[in-house]
């Protein structure tokens, strides 16, 4: 099973809604702008290489989205790089149960900052 399908059936049972896929970094900025997402989730490996603030178009695109990155053995400069950009970084190595946690605990967040206390 490949990560896509892995992590939309991880969201599912969370019961999240997908609202797109994709396998390439022009798609996903391409869905974001179309679908405005409160969550994004990237596989690190449909980043292109050796980019440098690869996230800031993303954001430019979804301001109040929260970005998750998911990878693998990611090297120190580009984890510095993405943890000054990406609201969390996930490791794939982690156990299914403790992503879907840290995804929950984003979209309470996510939920929280949409709907603050006291507001109409």
């Amino acid at each position: 099973m490949d990560t896509r399908t892995a992590l939309r059936l991880l969201l599912q049972t969370l019961e999240m809604q997908v609202v797109g896929e994709s396998a390439d970094w022009p798609t996903t900025l391409q869905l974001a702008k179309e679908r405005g997402p409160d969550i994004v989730l990237i596989d690190w490996e449909i980043i292109p290489p050796n980019t440098l603030n690869i996230l800031k178009p993303l954001r430019r695109i979804c301001r109040n989205a929260s970005i998750i990155v998911l990878g693998d053995q990611l090297h120190v400069p580009q984890r510095a790089a993405l943890v000054a950009e990406a609201d969390l970084l996930l490791s794939k190595s982690e156990m299914p149960d403790q992503i879907a946690n840290h995804i929950l605990a984003v979209g309470r967040r996510q939920a929280a900052l949409q709907n603050p206390i006291g507001s109409n």
